[in-house]
């Protein structure tokens, strides 16, 4: 496979010479007028593509290999593009808390990038994006913040391979499992695309395949909220990385420079499934290089149906490929609907249809015959230290302890699981006293947040244990949690603008 890093480069549209060379993302400022502006000549690449060598070795940064903010301890580097080095770090702050989960990535703003205000602009833009938009299949950001003139953020530690170090190992994918890969990746594009957001970058690089099978979309840097209108006015950060590009995986539409749509979306994702099936990108000249999609069009390309997946899924395939956007579907959602039959539709509905009368029919009967649930008193001698630390934590809980009362909720737990030979019954029963202390602990937390005197230092350290309880399997709502998170953030950011 091609790089895929990050590069800057002149507004006009790269030249069919330029798009054989890489699958760079090319960011291009709005007008020469702004570059100059910047003390950037228009025509100056400012940051050249990495040599793909040399993501296993440590970027030297401002600060090395050493400590952000005196919380996050530099691993190793885990990865580089044309605006920024990924980094794994441990939070120092999570060790102490005796986190089972300490580890982050970090994104640190390349130094030649570090005095350039639009790409940090870029960078906070990534993170508020990834932070309104929490699903699943999206790749979850903590924070953006700066130490000194280092500026990053901070987002979950993802164990696996992006789709392009698959590719880069493997000729092609089962057809079953590059479907379902697409689908999950689709599933928070659709999400995005419902909040109004387009991610503009879809290629094999930007999604990822989790250890236990999951699929998150990575690098929302470049995406854009769809608009109403043309006037409508662009932060700095939008400018700066409004006509962002990768050309192997850009539609026509956004080579010609024409405003974003979700269907921009599709068309990536059309290539990558293409390439996951065979190996090798739609469009491809005599010497097997990658035609970009205005060159396709205008050669007047077609897609072959491939013989491994179903007739339906060559239309949903051939129809994202389509080089008007008009005949593509025009979001995530509909290329979703596309791929499953409609037996299959009409047969999850009747399912979800009998389930739901069966659970009302349940619930009907659990109202007169179902057992009052488990409490402490009815954990048994053999859960002594359990029952001895939740009791405790209890009473901390109750006087306004709200940290405390949690290390001890979370010594219950462990001295639960180092319990030998336990009655399935009781296990369960323990298993729910201990999520419903959990509950409370989040609702004092959220509780606390009414209280509009607190400094910026109390916040964060609400925005940590919350962060943490949204890792912890113990919590039910995560949902909730993360609601409150977003909220919190908000909060400090509006804090931080005064």
């Amino acid at each position: 496979m091609d790089n895929n890093e990050t590069r800057i480069a002149p507004l006009k549209p790269p030249t069919s010479a330029e798009t054989e060379l890489d699958n760079s993302t090319i960011i291009q400022p709005l007008s020469s007028q702004q570059a100059a502006s910047k003390g950037a000549p228009a025509n100056t690449v400012i940051s050249p593509v990495e040599d793909k060598a040399s993501l296993n070795t440590p970027t030297a940064t401002p600060s090395g290999l050493g400590i952000i903010k005196g919380r996050f301890e530099l691993v190793k580097s885990i990865g580089s593009g044309g605006m920024g080095d990924v980094f794994l770090a441990r939070d120092l702050v999570r060790v102490e808390m005796d986190d089972n989960q300490p580890l982050v990535a970090i994104k640190v703003l390349k130094g030649n990038f570090s005095a350039m205000r639009e790409a940090a602009q870029a960078l906070q833009r990534e993170a508020k994006k990834a932070q309104l938009l929490s699903h699943p299949n999206i790749v979850t950001v903590y924070d953006f913040d700066r130490d000194n003139d280092l500026v990053f953020i901070t987002m979950e530690y993802l164990e696996g391979e992006s789709l392009e170090d698959y590719l880069s190992n493997n000729s092609c994918m089962p057809p079953e499992q590059a479907l379902k890969t697409i689908e999950l990746a689709a599933e928070g594009l659709a999400y995005a695309h419902k909040k109004g957001y387009v991610h503009a970058d879809i290629k094999p690089a930007n999604i990822f395949l989790t250890k236990d099978g999951g699929v998150k979309i990575l690098d929302f840097g470049i995406a854009q909220a769809v608009r109403s209108t043309n006037e409508e006015e662009l932060s700095a950060g939008e400018s700066w990385t409004k006509y962002a590009l990768t050309p192997s995986y850009a539609s026509p539409e956004m080579i010609a420079h024409q405003d974003l749509h979700t269907n921009d979306d599709i068309y990536g994702l059309g290539i990558v499934l293409h390439e996951l099936l065979t190996g090798s990108h739609p469009f491809l000249d005599a010497d097997g290089k990658a035609i970009p999609a205005d060159k396709a069009a205008e050669q007047g390309l077609t897609l072959a149906p491939l013989k491994s997946i179903s007739r339906r899924a060559n239309q949903a395939l051939i129809q994202s490929l389509a080089f008007e956007g008009k005949h593509r579907h025009q979001d995530a959602g509909e290329l979703i609907k596309a791929m499953h039959p409609p037996s299959k539709l009409k047969g999850a509905l009747f399912a979800s249809l009998a389930l739901a009368i069966i659970s009302i029919a349940a619930a009907v009967f659990l109202q007169t015959h179902e057992p009052p649930p488990p409490t402490l008193a009815d954990l048994p001698a053999t859960l002594e230290k359990t029952r001895a630390f939740i009791t405790e934590a209890d009473d901390l809980l109750a006087t306004g302890e709200i940290g405390m009362a949690h290390r001890l909720y979370a010594q219950g737990k462990n001295a639960l699981d180092k319990t030998d030979n336990i009655n399935p019954k009781d296990l369960q029963a323990a298993l729910y006293v201990l999520r419903e202390r959990q509950s409370d602990v989040i609702a004092a937390l959220q509780l606390r947040l009414d209280d509009k005197t607190l400094s910026r230092f109390q916040l964060k350290e609400i925005q940590l244990a919350l962060e943490y309880l949204y890792n912890d399997e113990l919590t039910e709502d995560k949902e909730q949690v993360a609601q409150t998170i977003a909220q919190l953030k908000q909060r400090l950011n509006r804090e931080d603008s005064q």
